[in-house]
């Protein structure tokens, strides 16, 4: 079966078309049901949890409401969790050939991985990015007008 150039190009575009809007459809569902590693849970459960996966030195950058624009522009780096994956996953490789050559996890332990919440987040729609970080600070502006209430 034969299918002309600019038929091939139009499928293509159509099938990208329709995965695209899948996946958007999935993920604005997803994010409605609560779905995510810390659910609809209530405030005081999700800011421990965000505060969890998130590296001291990603604070900042995580709660900065124009990180992703900053990123594409090239005027913000990298998350430390994303370069500390990379970094993670050379060490397993070597934990790996340890225990092949008879070293035990005592001697070469393996080596901890860190957290890559926000790495997950940044390779999902940019939608997904925003609901987390969205998140994260109206729960922190939320905790720190309670303890204003609490102290004053």
């Amino acid at each position: 079966m034969n299918i002309k150039p600019a038929d091939q190009e139009r499928i293509l575009k159509e099938r990208v078309e329709f995965h695209v809007e899948q996946a958007k459809a999935w993920l604005k569902q997803a994010l409605e049901e609560g779905f995510g590693p810390f659910g609809k849970r209530p405030p005081r459960e999700r800011l421990p949890d965000y505060e969890s996966v998130t590296l001291p030195e990603d604070r900042p950058l995580v709660l900065d409401p124009e990180y992703l624009a900053k990123r594409r522009a090239g005027l913000a780096p990298l998350l430390l969790a994303e370069q500390l994956l990379s970094v993670y996953e050379l060490a397993m490789v070597e934990h790996e050939m340890m225990m092949t050559q008879g070293v035990t996890e005592m001697e070469h332990p393996p080596p901890q991985k860190p957290p890559d919440f926000w790495v997950l987040a940044l390779s999902l729609p940019d939608e997904a990015w925003e609901f987390f970080t969205s998140d994260f600070r109206t729960l922190l502006r939320e905790q720190e007008k309670l303890q204003e209430q609490i102290i004053g």
